[in-house]
């Protein structure tokens, strides 16, 4: 097992050591990564990066996964590594389900550190952060149907100055009751100062819109004092091609023209 150091040594220049608990540390962030999605972060090769994950999965540290040759390994912490970081057990996550949207969710982390100075919070981290009670980063949404978790996780929290951003990737379609109760839930915080939706599809972003608009109405007038909640806006996925993006903006606007 290699010796993970725990920060810069005093040359300046990061060992071998720190660099491999860096990117432990990073990975151990998200349910799952890929190496192409580590080599951009730290913004060296694949080629480098994968040699770096083979020797921390020989280690036992890291282990992959995936279905078909076609398919890049999804790369994630074993308990070995959980625990060296002093991070809890955790359960062998589902790779084959909603891929895309967690992959997505890494590059989008990885895109807004390298570019901004904004400090990203993953859905993991801010786990963390609510379990030892220093600041709240969900939200209660009442449930629609008789399942599932009436507690929702943004899929990032980005920080600065003070101010909360709570990011949502929206690609699989939701019932306007399920979309209606998220975004009341968020109107009703006051732990975030922005909620942006990031949307894949013209449709999705047409019944998000207006969604966004009669719960915002709906929150104004049915409070004699309404909670002041975070403003809530609908854009296009931000790693979608041009044309997508220009789809599902134009959906937007005519949704805002309809309400009007």
């Amino acid at each position: 097992m290699p010796r993970l150091g725990l920060g810069a040594s005093g040359s300046g220049t990061l060992t071998e050591a720190e660099v491999d608990r860096r990117v432990l540390v990073w990975v151990g962030r998200f349910r799952f990564v890929t190496a192409a999605l580590v080599a951009e972060r730290f913004g060296v090769s694949v080629q480098m990066t994968g040699k770096r994950l083979a020797r921390l999965e020989d280690a036992g540290l890291l282990t992959r996964e995936r279905a078909t040759h076609a398919e890049q390994y999804a790369v994630f912490l074993t308990p070995a590594g959980a625990r060296i970081l002093g991070l809890p057990r955790r359960r062998v996550p589902r790779v084959h389900v909603h891929r895309e949207h967690e992959l997505a969710i890494v590059w989008l982390a990885s895109r807004i550190e390298r570019s901004t100075a904004l400090q990203v919070l993953s859905e993991r981290e801010c786990r963390h952060l609510q379990a030892r009670g220093e600041e709240r980063c969900s939200v209660d949404v009442e449930r629609t149907t008789g399942r599932g978790d009436r507690r929702r996780w943004p899929d990032l929290v980005l920080k600065q100055d003070g101010a909360r951003i709570a990011v949502e990737i929206e690609f699989a379609p939701k019932g306007s009751a399920r979309l209606g109760a998220i975004v009341d839930a968020y109107l009703q915080s006051v732990a975030f100062s922005e909620v942006r939706f990031l949307v894949s599809h013209p449709a999705t972003a047409t019944r998000l819109a207006r969604t966004v608009h009669a719960e915002t109405v709906a929150t104004q007038t049915r409070e004699l004092f309404p909670i002041r909640g975070p403003r809530v806006v609908v854009s296009p996925w931000t790693g979608a091609s041009d044309g997508e993006r220009a789809a599902v903006q134009l959906a937007i606007d005519r949704a805002a023209e309809d309400e009007q």
